[in-house]
């Protein structure tokens, strides 16, 4: 049996995490949490993360250089939650290795989405699993966020 994919969520805000994390885990994934980018940073040195949700505007690094710092001694996936996508941070969390960038507070069904292809591309015993709520593909946009 393959261990569960932990997912490491970084946002300064106690309720965009706290909802981030009930999400998650209703869809059987782990998480731990961090409220800074050096707490995110120490936290990932856990062998189980796999994927990172990071805010952009963290209160001491921002998220681009968390993901970076990270990225320098482990592989992960990052998921950046952004309120402003300016073309200047869009370029950075592009050329940092962004997989997708959310606007925050971020669509769940969405974000969930971005999590599964992940998950899938990188083997996790979660993968296959499916929301009650994925996204539809009818053709219909909603508010919230855009997949990169």
């Amino acid at each position: 049996m393959r261990a569960t994919t932990s997912i490491l969520v970084a946002d300064q805000e106690s309720d965009s995490r706290s909802r981030l994390t009930r999400a998650l885990r209703r869809e059987g994934y782990e998480t731990l949490l961090a409220s800074t980018g050096a707490e995110a940073v120490e936290l990932a040195r856990s062998p189980l993360v796999r994927i990172t949700i990071l805010d952009v505007l963290l209160p001491d690094l921002s998220g681009i250089e968390t993901f970076e710092l990270i990225s320098g001694f482990r592989e992960v996936e990052g998921i950046f939650l952004a309120r402003e996508r300016t073309k200047e941070t869009m370029v950075r969390l592009l050329d940092a290795g962004a997989y997708t960038v959310l606007d925050k507070p971020p669509r769940l069904d969405w974000l969930l989405e971005a999590v599964r292809q992940l998950d899938r591309r990188l083997g996790g015993e979660n993968e296959g699993r499916r929301d009650r709520a994925s996204p539809r593909n009818d053709g219909t946009k909603g508010a919230g966020g855009t997949p990169a």
